[in-house]
């Protein structure tokens, strides 16, 4: 019952997928010894962009909690109190 109510849908998808081609496969990398030796050095350069990436999203954040706290003065005393501990 439910099969006749979406026939026509569900051969419409089969018709189309027989016409597409299948995705390629990807092609495996062959081995480089240029990337083999540069590795170590590749890997810790890496991991501090990354790092370093993290950082600046988690300070952006701060910065936008910063500016949108403001005190009454004008000044960003909230993010002062975060930081330091005690009010302006």
């Amino acid at each position: 019952m439910i099969d006749d109510l979406f026939a026509a849908d569900t051969e419409a998808a089969a018709r189309d997928r027989i016409a597409k081609p299948l995705p390629p496969k990807p092609v495996e990398p062959k081995f480089s010894a240029w990337k083999a030796l540069t590795a170590p050095v590749r890997g810790p350069t890496e991991g501090m962009a990354q790092r370093l990436g993290g950082v600046a999203e988690v300070l952006g954040g701060f910065g936008q909690f910063a500016a949108s706290h403001r005190g009454s003065d004008g000044h960003g005393s909230c993010a002062f109190v975060i930081v330091v501990g005690m009010p302006p």
